[in-house]
């Protein structure tokens, strides 16, 4: 079974289905991964203010709701005994999460893992005790406006660059590879919500990031069969930069410029 679909029968993640549902993240965590869910139980929602929930369950708060849910996506399969060896682990939403042993026991962040290593046809899910949430944003906006979504795409761009070149320059081409995949599946996340979002209502902007989609999706598609740490950095970077070009002209961000280069 997918993750999705154990998620369902599992009979403890019942919320998170729902809440997975509300953002359109279904067919995305459907897709062929491998990925690793961090997946809060019921119980774990329940520790939540209801207000909360009810407030991530307005479409108006739909941005906000993909950004909790993307911080419990890790790309890859991530498997416990893999996961201990690390101090943290990157994330869909951009975000790390720490990793630590307390008493015998994994936690990410200060949630506990207690069913570890649930093996699904399209990667692997781990129960948790809490819900993940994410740390705030120095600036916060509502990611409505084709403009804003087009700034968000960018701005996920600037970042993984910004964290993958001093490590590639560095020599550690696999992590930079790493970095650069985890932020083309969020990029390919939020321009599918952009383009449903946006269809037909600004078409030069639904343009633009359908061109940006395309790019990242060939890049994905380059490395799907390539073992090389080194090339798929090459070929992300390529697939990020095209994206990049294609957003800046509708961002009303023309002075933004890409940081840094691989050498």
């Amino acid at each position: 079974m997918s993750i999705v679909e154990t998620a369902v029968s599992s009979g403890q993640t019942n919320t998170l289905v729902k809440l997975l549902q509300a953002a359109d993240l279904v067919e995305a965590i459907s897709a062929p991964g491998p990925l690793t869910i961090l997946a809060p139980t019921d119980d774990a929602f329940a520790k939540l203010p209801p207000a909360l929930v009810k407030k991530l369950l307005d479409p108006a708060n739909k941005a906000r709701l993909q950004d909790i849910l993307k911080y419990h996506v890790v790309v890859g399969k991530a498997l416990a005994s893999d996961v201990v060896k690390l101090k943290e682990i990157p994330t869909l939403a951009g975000p790390p999460i720490k990793v630590s042993m307390r008493d015998g026991n994994v936690y990410l962040n200060d949630s506990k893992v207690i069913a570890p290593d649930i093996q699904c046809s399209n990667g692997v899910i781990h129960l948790i005790d809490s819900v993940l949430l994410p740390p705030k944003k120095k600036k916060q906006f509502v990611a409505n406006s084709p403009k804003d979504r087009c700034r968000q795409a960018m701005d996920l761009i600037v970042m993984a660059i910004d964290r993958g070149v001093p490590l590639y320059n560095h020599g550690q081409r696999r992590a930079c590879a790493d970095i650069y995949e985890v932020a083309c599946q969020g990029l390919m996340m939020d321009l599918n919500s952009a383009c449903a979002a946006c269809a037909g209502k600004c078409s030069m902007s639904d343009e633009a990031m359908m061109a940006a989609k395309s790019a990242v999706e060939r890049g994905m598609e380059k490395i799907e069969d390539e073992q090389s740490p080194k090339a798929k950095a090459w070929i992300l970077r390529a697939s990020m930069d095209e994206a990049y070009e294609a957003l800046k002209g509708v961002s009303g961000r023309e002075d933004k410029k890409m940081p840094l280069t691989q050498k």
